[in-house]
């Protein structure tokens, strides 16, 4: 969404009217005003190939919190998969209805319409529900947006950026339940610990607003003794 000339307008100003600090430094009695953490989320690509160099350009430091699924391209997120099919198409069936989205304001109603449907399903009712609105699954192979484990051990040697947990497939916390939310969390840190052969101790809420994570939530993460968990 932001360009990387963008990008580097926001590092620089930030550098030049706050104390950006890293996260792992929040705990610190650090006597300083107006700290700052700069936090990017789910594991794109560009957060190595372009923000990383910014990053160094103006020793910022900063956390990146990673869904592990989406390693290697191995998972995507239904918000790419969802317009992927919508892009491509001029009309879709949804519950035995036929949906024109042939120009471009219809496609973007009906990408508004579907997010918020999707967002309130788990895993395995987001699969059925591709499998009812696309034919044609090999629509999603391009789709390369997300890192590479080579490139995530490769940003985490940087002095300046920390990994951080942000669940195994990105789901709203708030619907699952205690063993889902276990297996969510639990998955995503082991596998980032075996990766980066250190302990993970940050995690970050996916979505972050208070319609995606709950007391019950709240109760499950705190059994994994994170240092810090942000939300928006």
């Amino acid at each position: 969404i932001v360009s990387s000339s963008v990008f580097e307008e926001q590092i620089k100003y930030l550098k030049n009217n706050f104390n950006v600090i890293s996260i792992n430094d929040i705990e610190k009695k650090l006597n300083l005003k107006k700290k700052v953490v700069v936090t990017f989320d789910d594991g794109y690509l560009d957060n190595f190939e372009n923000a990383l160099p910014i990053l160094k350009k103006y020793d910022c430091p900063a956390i990146i919190y990673i869904v592990t699924s989406f390693l290697d391209n191995k998972n995507y997120p239904w918000w790419l998969k969802i317009w992927k099919i919508i892009e491509q198409n001029q009309y879709l069936t949804y519950n035995k209805k036929r949906l024109e989205i042939s120009t471009k304001d219809l496609k973007l109603k009906a990408y508004y319409f579907f997010t918020k449907k999707i967002f309130l399903m788990k895993r395995s009712e987001q699969i059925s529900f591709f499998s009812e609105i696309c034919e044609n699954p090999d629509i999603f192979k391009d789709i390369d947006n997300f890192l590479s484990v080579k490139d995530l051990i490769k940003l985490e040697k940087s002095e300046l950026i920390e990994i951080g947990c942000h669940t195994h497939y990105h789901q709203n916390l708030k619907i699952l339940s205690e063993e889902e939310l276990n297996d969510e969390i639990e998955k995503s840190k082991f596998i980032l610990e075996k990766i980066l052969k250190k302990e993970i101790n940050h995690f970050s809420v996916p979505f972050g607003t208070n319609k995606s994570f709950s007391k019950k939530s709240l109760d499950v993460l705190k059994k994994f003794i994170f240092k810090t968990l942000v939300t928006t």
